[in-house]
C-alpha cells in the first residue's frame, strides 16, 4: 500500500486535503477540501467522554482504535490533534512512519478477523480531531470495543 509522505501531503492544496483509500487499494487518494482544516489543537479532544480514550490517554497509548456509532473503526491519537494537516505539519519522520504503522497493523488484524476489506479515510466533518476511518466493505460485522482497544 502506497501512503502519501508527510511533505508531499502538505504540498498538496497546502496540507487541506483528506485522505481516501482508492479503489485498486493500492494507494492513498488525496482528495482537496474545499473548507480549510482545523490546525489548532483544543485542550480537549472530541473524544474525551469516550471511556476507552480516556483509558488509553492514562495507559499512554499514543494512539487508540474506537467503534464508531455507524460501527467504523476510528484510530485515534490521544493528544490533541485537530487534522491530518496539523498532524504531518508538527510530526516528525519517525511519528509520520509510527501513525501509518498502526494504521495498517489495525487494517489487517481487522481483515485477517473479519474476512472483508476495510478502507482508509480521514474525512471527517465537524470533529476537530483526528481520527482515521476504516470503513468494512461487509457493514455487518460485531466487533467488540475490547478486542478493538487491543488493536495498537
Amino acid at each position: 500500500m502506497l501512503v502519501p509522505g508527510r511533505k508531499l501531503l502538505l504540498q498538496t492544496n497546502h496540507g487541506n486535503i483528506f485522505l481516501k483509500e482508492s479503489k485498486n487499494h493500492t494507494e492513498i487518494q488525496m482528495l482537496n477540501t474545499n473548507n480549510l482544516l482545523p490546525n489548532i489543537p483544543h485542550t480537549k479532544t472530541s473524544f474525551d467522554s469516550n471511556d476507552w480514550f480516556k483509558k488509553a490517554k492514562r495507559m499512554k497509548k499514543p494512539w487508540v482504535c474506537l467503534l464508531s456509532p455507524s460501527h467504523n473503526v476510528l484510530v485515534v491519537p490521544t493528544a490533541p490533534t485537530p487534522s491530518i494537516k496539523h498532524f504531518a505539519t508538527t510530526c516528525n519522520q519517525k511519528e509520520w512512519c509510527s501513525m501509518w504503522i498502526n494504521i495498517m497493523d489495525a487494517k489487517m488484524k481487522l481483515e485477517t478477523k473479519f474476512k472483508t476489506h476495510f478502507n482508509i479515510e480521514t474525512i471527517g466533518f465537524h470533529v476537530p480531531q483526528l481520527h482515521i476511518r476504516l470503513v468494512p466493505t461487509n457493514k455487518n460485522l460485531n466487533i467488540n470495543q475490547c478486542w478493538l482497544y487491543e488493536l495498537i
